[in-house]
Formats: structure tokens, sequence, C-alpha cells
């Protein structure tokens, strides 16, 4: 582990270079201790949305904890909120273990389910998982996270939004690569999963690589199993977004299938497409009877003022007489 310039805070010790790598994408310790801290104080920001804080919870999960990167800072938390982490990581698993006393750690697998009942956390809270996972993945542990929280939970999950995917974008262009395919299948599905991110040959699993969303994907989807009480734009280490979620009263079970947008798209530009058509049939067939209305009007100011009328009036004045009766 790379040495703590000895001007800063101090600092407990941290995990290898490998486990904090394996978390934060680096292994200087005074950012992977830092940032930790800093994620702690922007989830107790999002959570003052409802209100909360994280001691108004009696007992919160640390979903996809790693080596403790948050849980490091919430030994004060711990006096009077039951924690838990879980990772896919034995060995960042065994390393929290040893070091973290405040909290309770457990190994859980890629796919559900996690070891606990149900209804059994007030809070969970997470870093960058589902920015790794498919639509298959994520739909189950949204199923998942459904079960273990309690009605009125609160869940807070990180998605890299629009600004990760435009930073993204920037270096496949420096690296001569067109975004644009990319950038349209995100706007079209609302989720991008890239397999293909070179990151075969890291220490992750192979079904974890790179997915960003459209916030409207978060709002449409995930809202059909939870309520959306936030969405906080880089919320998250001013780079993701964080989304606090709750826990409905009545479990949903299940996440319903997202509609095939182009098709969508495509059904809803052929009804406009028809709602203008008739419009124009409409506009058409108004000025057809103003014209004929017009003519009408016109007929009759003719007739009205013709000599024909006025020598015929009082022949026309004899015969209503014998039409009123």
């Amino acid at each position: 582990m790379g040495e703590v310039p000895s001007a800063l805070e101090q600092i407990p010790e941290l995990p290898s270079d490998d486990l904090m790598f394996r978390v934060a994408g680096t292994s200087y310790p005074l950012w992977f201790w830092r940032s930790g801290k800093q994620s702690v104080d922007q989830i107790s920001a999002v959570l003052s949305h409802v209100g909360k804080s994280f001691k108004d919870f009696p007992r919160a999960l640390d979903f996809a904890c790693g080596c403790g990167r948050m849980m490091l800072h919430l030994k004060d938390i711990g006096t009077t909120t039951e924690l838990f982490g879980v990772d896919i990581d034995a060995e960042a698993i065994a390393w929290a273990r040893e070091h973290i006393p405040w909290a309770k750690f457990s190994v859980n697998q890629g796919l559900p389910p996690l070891e606990f009942p149900d209804e059994y956390f007030d809070l969970v809270f997470n870093h960058s998982v589902f920015t790794h996972l498919d639509e298959r993945y994520q739909d189950a542990w949204l199923v998942e996270l459904e079960r273990i929280t309690k009605p009125g939970a609160a869940v807070i999950l990180s998605v890299s939004g629009e600004h990760v995917f435009a930073e993204f974008a920037k270096k496949l262009a420096e690296w001569g690569r067109d975004p644009q395919p990319l950038r349209e299948t995100l706007h079209n599905r609302g989720i991008l999963f890239i397999a293909d991110d070179g990151a075969l040959s890291s220490p992750f699993p192979d079904f974890y690589h790179t997915t960003f969303h459209a916030p409207w994907y978060v709002f449409e989807r995930w809202g059909s199993i939870f309520d959306i009480r936030a969405y906080v734009v880089r919320g998250d280490l001013e780079y993701q977004d964080l989304v606090l979620l709750t826990r409905r009263e009545q479990r949903v079970g299940t996440v319903p299938p997202l509609a095939d947008l182009p098709t969508k798209l495509n059904q809803s530009r052929t009804e406009v497409s028809q709602l203008r058509r008739s419009l124009r049939e409409c506009e058409q067939d108004k000025q057809s009877w103003r014209s004929a209305a017009a003519k009408a009007q016109s007929d009759l100011q003719n007739v009205l003022s013709s000599r024909s009328w006025r020598v015929t009036a009082p022949l026309r004045g004899f015969m209503s007489l014998f039409r009123s009766k």
C-alpha cells in the first residue's frame, strides 16, 4: 500500500492497493479515504430530501460494500444503527470483517437471493453497482432489494447518467471511435450495456462491465417497482447520479418489461401523421363548408334583390295564410 503523506489527517489502516483499486479504480490511499467520507456525506444529503439521516434507520445495508470504503466512516452511526455489508468479493469481505467491527459482513453471489429475510432493512445504500450490470441482472436485484426492505424503507443507488456518458463519448472520439451508435442506443432504449469494455482481463466477474442510464429509463422502469423521491445529477462524487427510492406498502415483486421504445416512437409518429391528415381534411371540409355557405348567402342576396322576388311578394304573403292553417 502506498504511503499517506504525514501532513494529512490521521487515517486508520486501509486495505491493500489491490482491494482499494477494485473499489475505487485507484489505489491512492488519500482518495480512497476521502472519497468514502464524501460518499457518506452525499448519501446523508440525499436522505435529507425525505427529512431523514443515517441515524433514523434502525437497520441499514451497504449493498456491494467492497472492502468498506464507506463503512470506514460509519463507526458513529454503528452505535445506533445495525449495519450490514455484502459483496461478491470474498477477499474484500474478509478484510472488512477483520477491520470494521461495527458492521456485519457477508459474501453474496452475482444474482439473488441474499441471506436476509423479507422486509429486514430500513435503508439500503450503494455506490456504483448498477453502473456495471446488464438489464437482466438489474431487474433481479431491484426485485431482491424490494424483498429485503420494509415498507417505506429508503434505497439509494447510483447510475452513470448523461454526464458520465458524455465523458465516455469524448474519450471514444479521442481514440478515433465514433460514439454516435452508442449514443443512439442509449437515447432509444434508455440503457446501454457495453460488454466489450476491456474488462475481460480484469479482476471483476464476467457479468460486470459498463452500463449507462438515461434518466427517463430510471423513472419509467425503476419507478414501476419503487417510488422515486429524488434524482440528483452528479450527486455521487460529482460524477455519477444518485437515485433515492422508497419501498411501497405492497410489494410489486417484478419489474414489468419496458415497451420497445423505437416501436412506440414509430407508432406515435404514425398516430401523429394520421392526426395531422385528419386535421387537414377537417380544415379542407371547413373551407368547403365556408365556400358553400358563402355561395348560398350570395345566391340568397341575389334572389332577394331580384325583380321577380319583389313582384311575387304579395302572392307569397297570400299563400302563407293557407300554410299557417
